[in-house]
């Protein structure tokens, strides 16, 4: 019976995933160069990674827990990350208030990793350029992660 539902389980994930299939991987890494210069730039690496993650997610939080502190990660990868709201979690505030800041960086972590709590009402430009192409690509969970294949 646990094995039935293990595969049944394995089925419609897999079926869920056909249906959010987003763009091919060339044409995702178009569009995420178009959304570059909004991107909070988290270490010094040669190999680029970019991150769509919502600062209110848990499983974004622990991606950040897990890599912003990480001298051989931020070494070896340029983290380019890209706040993406989910929906159910009202986070656009939150995610305008990082943009707004002098130091996004500093206050993402200090978001995610600390649990500060800020507030803007200010709607960005660059907020909205960032959801249409994640729409586009068909980001539907947090981290979505793409890694560069070398740069094309």
């Amino acid at each position: 019976m646990i094995r039935l539902l293990i595969v049944i389980a394995v089925l419609v994930l897999s079926l869920e995933a056909n249906e959010r299939k987003g763009v091919d991987y060339a044409d995702a890494y178009g569009l995420v160069h178009s959304i570059d210069k909004h991107a909070i730039i988290m270490g010094s690496g040669d190999k680029n990674v970019y991150v769509f993650i919502d600062p209110l997610c848990r499983y974004s939080r622990k991606f950040m827990k897990l890599s912003a502190n990480n001298e051989v990660l931020l070494q070896k990868y340029r983290f380019h990350l890209f706040l993406y709201e989910i929906p159910r979690l009202h986070s656009s505030k939150v995610i305008n208030a990082i943009y707004s800041s002098k130091e996004p960086l500093q206050l993402l972590k200090e978001v995610m990793l600390k649990n500060k709590k800020i507030l803007s009402n200010k709607e960005l430009d660059e907020v909205r350029q960032i959801s249409k192409v994640a729409t586009k690509i068909g980001v539907f969970k947090r981290p979505f992660i793409i890694v560069s294949q070398g740069e094309q």
